[in-house]
């Protein structure tokens, strides 16, 4: 664990690992599927910056590398919105959930 992290529950310390794929995976998303090509930019920067972030980062992203991809995919599953609601005539809107997690990434 890192010292910085240590007083942090383990439902925290799971969450401050997970955040960098539940953000790749909210910018990966379009309307009806995960982009391909972002996703494979995300899983290459996440390991990118195991040696170009800050020094005092580098140990997190070293833990964050670690699982990187197979935190994407469980996000995508558990997060991504398969299903767009209608919105009268005039188009579609995400559901809730999504809703939720735009509004979090601002």
């Amino acid at each position: 664990m890192i010292k910085e992290f240590e007083k942090l529950n383990k439902e925290e310390a799971s969450l401050i690992f997970k955040a960098p794929a539940l953000v790749s995976v909210l910018v990966s998303c379009s309307y009806n599927e995960i982009n391909k090509a972002q996703k494979g930019d995300a899983i290459k920067l996440a390991h990118l910056k195991t040696f170009t972030a800050n020094p005092a980062l580098l140990a997190y992203y070293n833990e964050v590398d670690k699982t990187f991809k197979e935190e994407f995919e469980q996000a995508a599953k558990k997060y991504f919105c398969l299903v767009w609601v209608p919105l009268s005539n005039a188009g579609f809107q995400p559901a809730p959930i999504c809703s939720v997690l735009i509004a979090f990434s601002y």
